[in-house]
């Protein structure tokens, strides 16, 4: 992928898989951003748009935004920022000791800064750091690229938070990792990336917890068969699987992914193509396996749990994180899960 990328040729798409792929041919029709219009997307990021400024301007004295991963990397094109957003708890009294940090979506090639905070005012209402991690989009942007300087934007949580409660201690901090769609494929490299590059990825890492990933991408192979790939330009399936978590599941040695005792949160939507379903379906068979096999020399050192997401689309279960635990049983699992592991 060193090649302009406008003259790599992808794959051909197969009408029923780049079907399955599009998440708006699944959604709940008398919901939200479903009925609001014809382009979905648009009114999607519309939402996720007014949602964010709402979070920023509740903590526009308290919060930092808009935040550069690092000076070395460009911030800010038409194809999106490395970029963070960073919110105290809501009682200025609390010392915390949980940060939730967010991955969006968009299959690498959508959202942004804008729309990425959308869901950070009930977790600071729960007494939590809130961090959005804004990334560089494709085609501008190389998708094995994007977890390693998300990376980087985790030291830059780690560093930001020290600097704003400096009485903070390490050692009773959780951070808990969440990605949406590609932003669950994501989380899933950072962790492998963190592993390669252990010295500067250290710190975040030693106060990781868990991982919550909601309708998430783990096997990019179909999608190169989609209009998904015209902007991520994987050219075959050994490329693809080259870019995809579940290939940790499938190597010789040791799984990176499973060195350090995390709890893993998968969750999917009830209203959700049988493909995007089976992504979650299939990564879930995967750490069973992995469990069973662990549990018999024992040495099982991380834990996972499913999550249902009943009358929920890929969309409608995002949207509603916003509203908080009392109407999004998604929130109310991520809020279950920081406060009792």
């Amino acid at each position: 992928m060193d090649e302009d990328s406008t003259q790599i040729q992808v794959p051909e798409i197969v009408e029923e898989l780049d079907y399955q792929y599009k998440t708006a041919n699944w959604l709940i029709k008398s919901r939200e951003p479903f009925c609001l219009g014809n382009d979905v997307r648009k009114q999607l990021l519309s939402l996720l748009r007014k949602q964010s400024e709402f979070s920023r301007t509740l903590f526009k004295d308290r919060g930092v935004f808009k935040v550069p991963f690092s000076e070395s990397i460009p911030i800010e094109d038409e194809y999106g920022e490395y970029a963070l957003d960073w919110f105290p708890p809501a009682d200025e009294s609390i010392i915390p000791t949980n940060i939730v940090v967010y991955i969006h979506g968009g299959y690498w090639q959508l959202v942004g800064w804008e729309e990425s905070s959308s869901w950070a005012v009930p977790i600071t209402n729960a007494g939590s750091i809130f961090v959005s991690l804004s990334y560089r989009l494709a085609p501008q942007e190389k998708i094995e690229l994007m977890p390693q300087r998300l990376c980087v934007g985790m030291q830059k949580v780690m560093n930001l938070t020290h600097k704003m409660f400096n009485n903070l201690d390490d050692t009773k901090l959780r951070i808990t990792l969440v990605g949406h769609s590609a932003g669950a494929h994501l989380v899933l490299e950072m962790i492998y990336n963190a592993h390669i590059q252990s010295v500067p990825n250290k710190d975040w890492m030693r106060c990781l917890r868990n991982l919550v990933l909601i309708s998430g991408v783990y096997d990019l192979r179909p999608i190169i068969n989609t209009y998904v790939n015209k902007a991520i330009k994987l050219r075959t399936e050994e490329e693809a699987l080259s870019v995809s978590p579940i290939r940790h599941f499938m190597q010789h040695g040791p799984n990176l992914l499973l060195s350090k005792p995390l709890h893993w949160l998968v969750a999917w939507a009830e209203y959700e193509s049988p493909a995007m379903k089976g992504q979650s379906e299939s990564l879930v068979d995967l750490l069973s396996s992995v469990s069973k096999r662990s549990e018999q020399n024992m040495h099982v050192e991380y834990t996972y749990e499913t999550f249902y997401m009943t009358n929920e689309d890929h969309f409608t279960s995002l949207l509603g994180l916003h509203n908080g635990p009392t109407q999004s049983t998604m929130l109310k699992k991520i809020l279950d899960l920081i406060n009792t592991r």
